[in-house]
C-alpha cells in the first residue's frame, strides 16, 4: 500500500472514530463536529508519524528492472494461451467462431458514407 493510501485510510478511520466518540459524548452538534475534527487530526498525525518511521526503517532498493526477461516470459505465456485457444477451437469450432476477434480493416479500404 502506498504511503498516501495508508495515511488516507488512517485519516478516514479517525474521522469515523471521532464521529462515534462525539455522538456518544456530546449532544451539541458543534461539539460533535469539533471532537470529530480533533480526533481526525490526531489520527492524521499518527499516520504521518507511522509512515515516516516506516520509510526510515526500510531500505529502498534501487535496481534495474529485468525488462528482457519479463518480455520473454510474457511472450511465452501468450504463445501458451494461443495454443490453448487453438485446441479449444478444434474441439468446438462454432463457439470459437462466435468469439473470434473481428478483423481490422485497413483505412484505405474503408469508403466514406455521405
Amino acid at each position: 500500500m502506498p504511503a498516501n493510501g495508508f495515511i488516507g485510510f488512517i485519516t478516514s478511520q479517525g474521522f469515523f472514530v471521532g464521529m462515534i466518540f462525539g455522538v456518544m459524548k456530546y449532544d451539541d452538534p458543534i461539539m460533535i463536529l469539533f471532537a470529530s475534527l480533533v480526533i481526525t487530526g490526531l489520527f492524521y498525525m499518527l499516520g504521518q508519524i507511522s509512515v515516516s518511521y516506516f520509510v526510515r526503517a526500510i531500505a529502498v532498493k534501487m535496481g534495474n528492472f529485468p525488462k528482457a526477461e519479463h518480455e520473454f516470459m510474457l511472450d511465452e505465456f501468450a504463445k501458451a494461451l494461443q495454443k490453448r485457444e487453438d485446441v479449444f477451437a478444434e474441439v468446438d469450432p462454432i463457439r470459437a467462431a462466435k468469439y473470434k476477434e473481428p478483423e481490422i480493416v485497413p483505412r484505405e479500404n474503408v469508403k466514406e458514407v455521405k
